[in-house]
């Protein structure tokens, strides 16, 4: 599968959100390389320091109620995950994934600030 079969795949509002998360992630991580991974039993669009996606960085998974987006600095840093899950409203967090199912009121502009922080930590963790 394409990056680009990926995206078609999506319901309308999520393409979108994924395009402008798209933009916000390599803004602040230009050399990370993007492509389709099957992790976890499901196709991704896993964004990586490395070029085979499987040690991916952050990703997007498809799911019938909601999108998915992974961080794993947030897995890696739980203090991450414990400051930017109280300032997101409608959203549900686990260790290492935003579950999103409210795409058109997600905060942009605090995901922003979640991946100006995660940037700064290191790979591998």
């Amino acid at each position: 599968m394409t990056n680009s079969d990926f995206i078609k795949e999506q319901k309308p509002e999520h393409k979108q959100l994924i395009e402008e998360m798209s933009k916000i992630l390599l803004k602040h991580e230009p050399k990370l390389n993007i492509s389709v991974a099957n992790i976890m039993g499901s196709n991704m669009l896993c964004f990586s320091p490395t070029e085979n996606g499987v040690e991916y960085r952050y990703g997007f998974s498809k799911h019938a109620k909601h999108l998915s987006f992974h961080c794993m600095p947030m897995y890696c840093k739980p203090e991450i995950n414990r400051v930017f899950s109280k300032q997101f409203n409608k959203t549900k967090f686990k260790k290492s994934c935003i579950n999103i199912t409210d795409t058109l009121n997600f905060d942009l502009n605090l995901f922003e600030k979640l991946i100006e922080e995660c940037a700064n930590i290191k790979y591998p963790f």
